[in-house]
């Protein structure tokens, strides 16, 4: 993930059927932290796939290196939680929210 873009991030919850429930998708970098509702979430045979769309000001408050991801969710009484997977964030030389006006 590059800051100050507007990435749409595809994640697969796998073997979890999470229709019906509340799913957040949080990111973490030391104590930095972002935590996003998907803005689209599909079945796929046993899986979830899910789609996070980031904002340029959200993806800023990532700094370069590791940031880690984890998908949590809510339902029918049950809290579930996938495992935590690392990415890397880039810099961007333009540091700084541009508008599309």
């Amino acid at each position: 993930m590059r800051r100050y873009t507007t990435p749409t991030i595809e994640l697969t919850v796998e073997g979890v059927d999470l229709s019906g429930n509340r799913v957040w998708v949080s990111f973490r970098q030391a104590t930095r932290k972002l935590d996003v509702e998907p803005e689209s979430m599909e079945k796929d045979g046993d899986d979830t796939v899910l789609l996070v769309s980031l904002t340029q000001a959200q993806t800023s408050k990532l700094k370069r290196g590791k940031a880690r991801v984890q998908v949590n969710w809510v339902g029918g009484g049950k809290r579930g939680a996938t495992d935590i997977a690392e990415f890397d964030v880039t810099e961007n030389l333009l540091e700084r929210v541009i508008d599309d006006d």
